[in-house]
């Protein structure tokens, strides 16, 4: 009863009085805030050299009970081997009778067990189900398609077809087909204006070429006449009509 620690007493009792204090090993108690639990953790802190788990102890765990003791164990027990384990370590009636109690319940709740048989996903892409329950005996409709038309079988239940296996009945034949006309059309209208981008960006080139060729024509011309007028001068021919300047 006198047993304490770092996570409360031997029944569980974490608290301090049923209060919302932690004890430290001195008796001092401490606030539930950050800063004290860390000054709580520090004061339950064990010397190395005061530690069950310390080499130069050689203690260790009791984890083999002869099996001679575990048959004659105590009688209200019932023949339990865990209660009879808990009873031999602890010496406590009311932990092994505890323990007696748990395991009879664990057994009972196992009983009712049963494995979870499923027929797993009923595979139709793109499709809209009535419900997306898997499990054995489950009826499931395929109620329509994201996308495409629905085709095949649309409604299956989930069967047994043996003691563990099962699956949906009957074979899975449903489909949502994709919208292929509707990829066709896209795919033509983005055939065509690539095309067509591709057509004018050409014939934007083009003008832009022929608008700089005849630029660049219209002044090689005019450089050759202007070289043309001033040979003529220094051959002394009058210039042209429309040269002439008067002072």
């Amino acid at each position: 009863d006198n047993l304490t620690g770092l996570l409360g007493d031997w029944w569980g009792n974490l608290h301090h009085n049923n209060s919302t204090l932690f004890t430290t090993q001195s008796g001092f108690t401490y606030d539930p805030h950050p800063v004290s639990l860390y000054n709580l953790q520090q004061e339950w802190l064990v010397i190395e050299n005061e530690s069950l788990m310390y080499d130069d102890k050689n203690i260790v765990p009791n984890r083999y009970i002869p099996f001679t003791n575990m048959q004659n164990g105590q009688a209200f027990c019932l023949q339990s081997d865990a209660c009879n384990y808990d009873f031999i370590v602890t010496g406590l009636h009311d932990i092994a009778t505890a323990t007696l109690q748990l395991e009879s319940d664990f057994q009972v709740r196992t009983s009712f067990l049963e494995p979870v048989r499923s027929c797993g996903l009923l595979d139709v892409p793109r499709s809209i189900k009535s419900n997306y329950n898997y499990t054995l005996g489950t009826l499931t409709t395929i109620t329509g398609c994201r996308t495409g038309p629905l085709s095949g079988h649309t409604t299956y239940r989930c069967e047994s077809t043996g003691n563990m296996t099962q699956q949906w009945m009957p074979g899975v034949s449903a489909t949502c087909e994709p919208k292929t006309e509707e990829a066709g059309v896209g795919l033509i209208v983005g055939i065509v204006a690539g095309v067509v981008g591709g057509i004018l960006l050409l014939l934007l080139v083009v003008i832009v070429y022929v608008v700089k060729f005849r630029r660049r024509r219209k002044q090689s011309s005019r450089k050759s006449e202007e070289r043309n007028e001033g040979n003529e001068m220094e051959d002394g021919k009058p210039a042209r009509p429309g040269n002439e300047y008067t002072i």
